[in-house]
């Protein structure tokens, strides 16, 4: 099928392709293509697919067997000329990379035409970027705008809500979901905004899953105040910008 394919309709790139085999597999028997009854490379100038692969499996596939190069290679020759355009039916875009036994490597890297990097996901999951996190919205007036990610030295979650002291104390217990995913052994910090006059509030005690709060100078108003905690995320205690080392970052090849 994938021969048929090739034979009905112009095969051709800017620039040279050389196709040294094409191999089709089915769940019947294997096909292979010699490489003398590929069509040879032609230059296309019309506006209709130049390359058209069918099949009920895999319809291209590339694949190479040396370091630093790549399988596949697509080049945009013309300004405002796009390189690729995906439509899956149901994922447009798979990416892979093994998992190393030893430090990372990379699914996805974005790099400009020099070859710095842009952004990049590595085997970990985690993804690293050089810019700003940028995120559109539309207000309930249909206005378009945008906001940015709030950035902070420690990895932490936070988590705010609303309370009422009644007699000049309460006792807040944190959501439990939030308390198992940040670290509970150490200090995690409590803002306050109090709701009503007062002299003022303050935490008088903390513990794993909870903090009580009271007002000060021994008052016993009772009103409604706002309070909001910011805790460690699990497992990154001690973590801090400055004292960690920087992810490595991955080394993108350029064609020349």
């Amino acid at each position: 099928m994938f021969l048929q394919s090739l034979t009905r309709r112009p095969l051709a790139i800017a620039g040279t392709l050389a196709i040294g085999a094409a191999v089709a597999v089915s769940s019947l028997n294997v096909v292979r293509a010699d490489p003398h009854k590929v069509q040879p490379a032609k230059t296309c100038n019309k506006s209709s697919a130049c390359l058209y692969v069918q099949n009920s499996g895999i319809a291209l596939e590339g694949v190479t067997t040396n370091a630093n190069t790549r399988a596949l290679y697509i080049y945009a020759t013309s300004a405002g000329a796009d390189a690729t355009d995906l439509n899956g039916g149901y994922i447009g875009t798979i990416t892979r990379a093994p998992v190393p036994p030893s430090g990372v490597l990379y699914p996805i890297v974005m790099t400009d035409s020099n070859g710095n990097n842009l952004d990049w996901t590595d085997t970990n999951g985690n993804i690293a970027y050089h810019g700003s996190l940028n995120h559109f919205l539309r207000t309930r007036h249909g206005q378009k705008v945008v906001s940015y990610a709030t950035e902070s030295t420690t990895k932490t979650l936070e988590d705010v809500g609303s309370a009422r002291l009644v007699n000049g104390q309460a006792t807040i217990v944190l959501e439990r979901t939030f308390a198992d995913a940040i670290e509970t052994q150490s200090a995690y910090h409590v803002f306050l905004t109090p709701n009503g006059d007062t002299k003022g509030l303050y935490v008088a005690q903390k513990s794993p899953m909870s903090f009580v709060v009271r007002e000060t100078q021994g008052g016993h108003g009772s009103f409604s105040f706002d309070y909001r905690v910011i805790g460690t995320s699990l497992g990154h205690s001690g973590e801090r910008m400055g004292t960690v080392r920087v992810p490595e970052e991955p080394n993108a090849p350029i064609r020349k």
